[in-house]
């Protein structure tokens, strides 16, 4: 069953390993401020906007006229963060199928981990997220499920050494 929110098309995304990398360290830049961004229900997180594909804080003097002038609208918002969060989970899936093929190449280790480093870093803040806009369902709903894709993410590869998900593949070249 396919969850909805989050998409499963890999058909725009590179398979290469340099690929790969560009998006890890293009998601990482895009997210950063994710990685001191803190709130609470009781405690809400400040607003965020977005300005040239990167995430700010907003604490720019006269915040709702200048949000409403430049169109910083939460809906704006959530355009951005399910694109850049689908993406995340689009290589995080990518990640769990390659390394569950029996053709792993081990090159992949480095992204694996990079991706780790940055799930790690960015989790707390993606979960204040849902304190941003408790009432808009869609946000939420979307952050849900990142957040779930992300912590499976986590639980498999923080707890287990990579060799144990690498089996040896039962065909022999017999050219070699």
């Amino acid at each position: 069953m396919q969850e909805q929110g989050m998409t499963t098309d890999y058909s725009s995304v590179k398979f290469d390993i340099n690929s790969m990398k560009i998006t890890v360290n293009s998601l990482g830049n895009k997210l950063t401020v994710l990685k001191d961004f803190h709130g609470d229900q009781s405690n809400p997180p400040p607003k965020l906007y977005v300005i040239n594909s990167q995430l700010k804080i907003d604490d720019r003097y006269g915040q709702g006229v200048r949000r409403w002038f430049n169109g910083d609208s939460r809906h704006q918002l959530y355009k951005y963060l399910n694109c850049e969060l689908n993406d995340l989970c689009l290589l995080l899936n990518m990640i769990n199928i390659a390394i569950n093929h029996d053709r792993f190449d081990t090159k992949l280790q480095s992204i694996r981990d990079s991706l780790l480093t940055l799930v790690t870093s960015i989790t707390e803040g993606v979960e204040c997220l849902r304190y941003l806009y408790p009432d808009y369902e869609m946000f939420n709903s979307m952050i849900n499920l990142c957040l779930n894709k992300m912590s499976k993410f986590v639980i498999l590869h923080e707890t287990q050494p990579l060799q144990s998900f690498i089996q040896p593949s039962p065909f022999v070249n017999p050219l070699i």
